[in-house]
């Protein structure tokens, strides 16, 4: 939840004039009729500013394919696209064991813990107290 929080007052942030520069870099401006000092129109007609827009860059010759623009971001990936056995295999050690590795691990896991006497349990204890 934080991310959201976190993103969203990133977006507050970017200015009107930031967004006409990355069009104006992105090309869907005519670089001549762009300067810094910009005027960008208020948010609250932005149906009527876009339609004006494309007829204004159509009548300075800028053709816009509408289809394009549309579907500029429908082929970009967004994940990697993993499929079960990707994840399998990444999550599988690399190589399998050697016997005598697997011997090993298999003695380790077969030593028994020597129990441990009551002068030691107290011993550990008071160490522990007087760390923390």
């Amino acid at each position: 939840m934080q991310n959201a929080y976190l993103l969203s007052y990133a977006w507050d942030r970017v200015s009107e004039a930031t967004i006409v520069n990355c069009f104006r870099h992105a090309g869907f401006a005519a670089h001549s009729s762009c300067t810094e000092e910009a005027h960008v129109e208020d948010n609250t007609e932005e149906v009527s500013k876009d339609s004006s827009l494309f007829s204004d860059l159509n009548n300075s010759g800028i053709s816009v394919d509408m289809v394009a623009l549309i579907n500029v971001d429908d082929d970009v990936a967004t994940y990697r696209g993993d499929t079960m056995e990707t994840l399998i295999e990444e999550t599988l050690p690399a190589e399998k064991p050697s016997e005598a590795e697997d011997e090993a691990i298999e003695e380790k896991e077969n030593v028994k813990a020597t129990p441990v006497t009551c002068d030691a349990a107290g011993a550990a204890l008071n160490v522990l107290l007087q760390f923390f």
